[in-house]
């Protein structure tokens, strides 16, 4: 359709074999529908001469309004395209100012500086929409995101843009990968930073913003325990490496390893429910000898709850609907007259031969009809809201932009109540087809064939990849309860028996100090209480013991009522152990404690075995040493330690009062020498 109604946008294309041709013909096409533009943006391929599509454009179009950069792939009505020059100019009543920055001295300088110049060129807030266009590159110092110091430099507006983008075919690894270009006046440059203010007058236009990946969660959150910045080296304290191949196999070749991690991203939540968005850290190169991976965008990562995410082509086409969708409902049912789409360069590589699927999904909600405008880029910069009043309310949470990784962001232009502007493309450029011959068809359908049998087969490994994670999240949630309940030393010869094929734990003699602990007065107050007041004031008393008892490296064989069996190896250590549990008891009788503490203890052999039946069995020590440490516990003093000869003559009374006792302990024909201590 065509309306009398001036065209404010105007897209050009080409895809001429001559670069200096391209860039002219792209821009010839534009100047069609906007021959008085204040604001040109042209995106070349990576794999052209650069200095010669500027030639090319600068024929046409005056290099004061003119910025841009090289990308991976380019975005028009022609389709997603590489080899190419596509080419937006935006007229009147849209009112443009344009500035640039260096990133020689750092992002942040270069995005202050950008939004300071501009700041004096926006117009009255109550009749304007200020929307800042930002076409920018990795800082030499690895840094990308401009757009805080944006911000500080200009005050609150509506931030979308991208970075410029290398050869993505390269691999991340390749040195040359991270060379990308800018357009500056009539130069091409390394490092620098171009940025449009648009002025959209609020009459007239509505703008709409939206951003999604489409990756999958596929595992908890954690948290990342050891980074240095963007370098990450332990998720929950597993080495980073370590929890990679966890999914890739134990011994996966360099290459392999790189390509594929880049499936497996992590995420930031930006909300605590399912429905949150969430921003991708997308891991860009790893080292196997200092063993980190690193993550773009940078950010401190130190610290971060995150999630583990995987790609797949159909997960990605998805979310490009789901974006479309979310743009379309924020324009309140007016048609756009322009989308600029801009996504990244790994967002291709997952598609493979099918980058065109993930434009189509967009258009298939906006309509063919409707002109669009983008690029594949290293970087997309876009707000976090769809409604361009949340994004300028400083005091909603979502206010502001946000920059991304292996997103696709979409910005919509609608005019309002008008007929859509003249639109000087097809969706596909018929000049620029090359005539299919049948075999090319054949060959066409034989592709498709493969690719849907390559999406069935991605599918099934990302379900497959989902409840292998997922077991293995319920194992681990499995295992940490076993630990809980079980005894460190019992989890130990269990793993030992698995690994060499026994179904059985092995019985052993072992020489140990054995030691019993009960609370007097326990059983009075459980007959007065509830069961919940008698379990909530237990675990007051065996939560601290047990951290002393294992911090001495006791292993705690049971909890029996309201008493504790537990084993040292180093009697010094047994009595340090008991010493402490006085003290703590004299502290928590000042807190109004009401129970007194008995302790037993003996050094000797026992033997260590399953005792019980087929289905259930304990695993634990038997003896006559263990017998007599109880009767120990039994007879001894409240708030005393009473040790059998055996270990007094293994350590010192340091720190306690002994008092030498013959008893004559039950089981025991004659009496039994042994020491009570209580604190010095």
């Amino acid at each position: 359709m065509i309306s009398s109604m001036k065209p404010c946008f105007a897209i050009g294309y080409s895809s001429h074999t001559l670069p200096y041709e391209a860039g002219k013909l792209a821009a010839q096409q534009a100047l069609k529908a906007v021959p008085n533009p204040s604001l040109a943006i042209c995106i070349a391929s990576i794999h052209l001469d650069l200095q010669a599509v500027l030639q090319g454009v600068l024929e046409l179009i005056p290099a004061k309004i003119l910025c841009g950069g090289s990308s991976y792939a380019e975005i028009s009505q022609a389709g997603v395209t590489k080899n190419s020059v596509v080419i937006l100019l935006i007229g009147e009543p849209i009112l443009c100012g344009l500035t640039h920055a260096s990133l020689d001295h750092g992002v942040e300088k270069a995005g202050f500086s950008l939004g300071s110049s501009l700041k004096p060129l926006a117009r009255d807030l109550k009749q304007f929409w200020p929307v800042g266009l930002l076409i920018t590159s990795i800082g030499r110092d690895g840094y990308s995101d401009p757009s805080e110091a944006v911000y500080n430099g200009f005050g609150n507006l509506a931030l979308f843009g991208g970075l410029t983008c290398g050869n993505y075919d390269l691999g991340m690894s390749h040195p040359d990968f991270w060379t990308n270009y800018q357009f500056i006046e009539n130069t091409v440059q390394t490092f620098y930073s171009s940025m449009a203010l648009l002025n959209i007058p609020k009459d007239q236009f509505i703008p709409a913003f939206a951003f999604t990946h489409g990756w999958q969660k596929i595992g908890p959150v954690q948290t990342i325990t050891k980074a240095s910045r963007s370098l990450v080296y332990e998720i929950d304290n597993i080495p980073i490496i370590d929890y990679y191949k966890q999914f890739l196999g134990e011994n996966p070749g360099p290459e392999f390893f790189e390509s594929m991690i880049q499936r497996y991203s992590l995420s930031l939540e930006l909300g605590e429910n399912e429905t949150s968005k969430s921003l991708i850290k997308l891991p860009v190169a790893c080292n196997f000898e200092e063993g980190w991976i690193h993550y773009l965008p940078s950010d401190n990562l130190q610290g971060k709850k995150v999630r583990l995410m995987q790609a797949n082509r159909m997960g990605v086409i998805r979310g490009a609907r789901q974006a479309a969708l979310q743009c379309k409902e924020a324009l309140n049912g007016e048609e756009p007259e322009l989308l600029f789409i801009i996504s990244c360069c790994s967002r291709s590589g997952i598609l493979h031969s099918r980058p065109q699927a993930e434009i189509d999904a967009i258009r298939d909600v906006f309509g063919y009809h409707v002109p669009c405008f983008g690029y594949y880029s290293g970087g997309e910069l876009v707000p976090y809201a769809s409604r361009i009043e949340e994004v300028l309310d400083s005091e909603s949470p979502l206010c502001g932009s946000a920059y991304h990784g292996s997103t696709v962001c979409i910005m919509a232009l609608a005019r309002k109540n008008q007929p859509r502007a003249i639109n000087t493309l097809s969706r596909f450029t018929t000049s620029e087809c090359v005539n299919q011959s049948r075999s090319v068809e054949e060959l066409e359908l034989l592709l498709k064939k493969s690719e849907n049998i390559l999406d069935d087969t991605e599918q099934f490994l990302t379900h497959l990849s989902l409840r292998g994670i997922e077991r293995e999240e319920s194992l681990k949630r499995l295992q940490s309860i076993i630990n809980t309940y079980t005894a460190r030393e019992v989890i130990e010869q269990a793993s030992l028996s698995a690994h060499a094929g026994a179904n059985e734990l092995t019985e052993e003699s072992v020489e140990l100090v054995y030691l019993f602990l009960d609370i007097k007065g326990f059983t009075a107050f459980s007959e007065n209480h509830s069961p919940h007041e008698v379990i909530r004031t237990i675990n007051q008393i065996f939560d601290p013991v047990t951290n002393i008892l294992m911090e001495h490296g006791a292993d705690v064989d049971k909890f029996i009522g309201d008493c504790i069996f537990a084993v040292l190896k180093e009697p010094a250590q047994a009595m340090s152990a008991a010493q402490k549990i006085l003290g703590l008891h004299k502290e928590l009788e000042k807190q109004g404690l009401p129970f007194a503490l008995r302790i037993g203890m003996n050094w000797g052999r026992s033997v260590r075995g399953s005792v019980g039946s087929k289905v259930r069995r304990d695993y634990t020590y038997i003896g006559d040493a263990v017998n007599l440490a109880q009767r120990l516990e039994s007879a001894c003093t409240p708030n005393h330690v009473l040790i059998s000869e055996n270990l007094a003559s293994m350590v010192d009374f340091k720190g306690f009062i002994a008092v030498p006792k013959e008893l004559k302990l039950k089981g025991k024909q004659v009496a039994v020498r042994a020491f009570e201590c209580s604190l010095a």
